[in-house]
């Protein structure tokens, strides 16, 4: 059996007896953090700028594309030459809550760049492979190692950089990290490779399944059926005998709920708004003071919709079940439909179909970013109206 030895460090354990321990500022030869440059080049001076966003995480590298950002660095200069091939880009401000700082990225180019002060650029010293590093890094945030020096916990996130790079380090000879490194990035092709065939696989049961949602609730389950024109674009043709009806008489739109008579104390379900997804829905357990103003509101078997741009995008809505008491409350960024005279999980999928989120999103207001769907849209946007307890009787097929 191989001696080990213990590492000291915790998240770590036990390591090969001939590896080192070092921090890691002595596993570099340089390290400084980057500058915004002048918002506006002359065009002689100009240099690419890395940010954050042109961080490819999954990858551990940067996603080099032709949209990435000029800054004239004439005045202001990160080291002589810029970034060199080998150099690893520490993400040390930003994140949040759910995406906290301490992530870092393989700088694998010859371009000339440099890079924003968001980030910090550390050149490793001769006697560490750059690979083995990037990937010791990741290995690291991962395991929660840089959270301790983060400075904050909510809003905008700095790393302390001074004490991160004071953390230990646990590596064996150059020669084989070099080994690891080669191992990884063949291993991580190989993986990559699956990744991309799985997301064109799920890309085309998507649009199979869009296509399923659209042609049963616009044209019905007989394919034989004669056909009228709709007269409405998202629609097109439906059966001869179905009708077109605005929504506003089946439904009651963003409805009040009676609610219980709660203690500021008692247990109730809310769901903010990255609880609501595309046909499911999370909820979570709170108390009734936190929610009882400033939220919506609405009962067990309700359709929520995101209004909001992308959510409503990607078809952020769910028929919402499982509530305490029956209801529950939510981001005031939702719409709250509840069906009357039409069958919630026929109009469940009208609002799925892709057809009807593009006229939504054409009906959005605002600016990019920060769109919102015309509150008016939903109960009068005219509806294809079926026969619906034959069609209703086919949806949980089309929810496998």
């Amino acid at each position: 059996m191989r001696a080990r030895k213990d590492s000291g460090i915790a998240w770590i354990g036990e390591i090969p007896r001939e590896w080192e321990i070092r921090r890691i500022k002595f596993a570099l030869k340089a390290h400084s953090g980057g500058s915004w440059g002048a918002n506006e080049g002359d065009g002689e001076n100009d240099v690419i700028c890395v940010r954050v966003a042109d961080f490819d995480y999954p990858r551990l590298s940067i996603d080099f594309h032709d949209k990435m950002t000029f800054r004239s660095y004439h005045a202001k200069v990160i080291n002589d030459s810029g970034l060199k091939s080998g150099d690893i880009l520490l993400e040390k401000s930003g994140g949040g809550e759910v995406t906290p700082v301490g992530r870092s990225v393989l700088f694998d180019s010859d371009k000339q760049m440099k890079c924003a002060n968001f980030i910090e650029w550390l050149r490793p010293s001769q006697c560490f492979h750059s690979c083995f590093l990037n990937y010791w890094l990741s290995a690291a945030y991962i395991n929660g190692f840089t959270k301790r020096n983060v400075k904050q916990t909510t809003g905008i996130q700095n790393l302390d950089v001074s004490t991160f790079l004071s953390e230990k380090i646990a590596a064996p000879d150059i020669s084989t990290q070099a080994t690891i490194a080669n191992f990884l990035d063949a291993k991580c092709l190989e993986i990559d490779a699956l990744i991309v065939a799985k997301e064109k696989t799920n890309a085309l049961l998507k649009e199979r399944r869009q296509s399923i949602i659209y042609e049963a609730v616009t044209k019905g389950l007989n394919p034989d059926a004669p056909m009228k024109d709709s007269g409405i674009e998202w629609i097109g043709q439906i059966p001869v005998h179905w009708a077109v009806e605005r929504l506003k008489p089946h439904i009651e739109f963003n409805p009040k709920t009676e609610i219980p008579e709660y203690e500021e104390d008692d247990s109730v379900s809310f769901i903010p708004m990255d609880c609501l997804r595309r046909g499911v829905h999370t909820s979570q357990t709170v108390d009734y003071s936190k929610v009882k103003s400033g939220y919506v509101d609405f009962k067990e078997g309700d359709i929520l919709m995101a209004k909001v741009t992308p959510c409503l995008e990607n078809g952020n809505l769910a028929i919402v079940g499982n509530l305490i008491d029956g209801v529950g409350f939510g981001s005031t960024e939702i719409n709250v439909i509840r069906c009357k005279s039409i069958h919630k999980e026929y109009l469940f999928f009208i609002l799925q179909c892709k057809t009807y989120i593009e006229r939504a999103v054409a009906d959005m207001y605002g600016v990019a970013g920060l769109k919102r769907l015309n509150p008016s849209f939903i109960p009068n946007t005219k509806y294809p109206m079926s026969c619906i307890s034959a069609i209703a009787a086919w949806f949980p097929l089309a929810e496998q």
